[in-house]
């Protein structure tokens, strides 16, 4: 099985790491994957796909650390939902017109 590290599109002068591993343990002990796991808030890693994903702040956010295309014993991905700015703004605004009768 093969780890290929994804960087964003707007990354340029590198060159992606492709590593060979034989199980999630070996992945997990991968340094560019490794790496994501040492950062504050790290919570776990997921599958979305073929995607590997680093979740932090119980899922709340997430990265993509590598693309891997194998079945691997690990939580699927699902993101969380989260209010859009404008279902703030409206919340806040729904709010403001809400009087408190005493």
């Amino acid at each position: 099985m093969k780890a290929i590290q994804y960087r964003p599109t707007f990354y340029s002068g590198f060159t992606n790491k492709e590593v060979e591993f034989d199980t999630v343990e070996e992945l997990l002990n991968i340094d560019f994957v490794k790496s994501w796991s040492e950062d504050k808030g790290f919570c776990r890693y997921s599958l979305s796909g073929d995607h590997l994903m680093a979740e932090f702040n119980n899922g709340k956010n997430w990265w993509v650390v590598c693309f891997i295309r194998c079945t691997l014993d690990l939580p699927q991905f699902k993101a969380q939902k989260t209010r859009t700015k404008k279902k703030r703004l409206d919340e806040k605004k729904n709010n403001k017109n809400t009087t408190k009768v005493s």
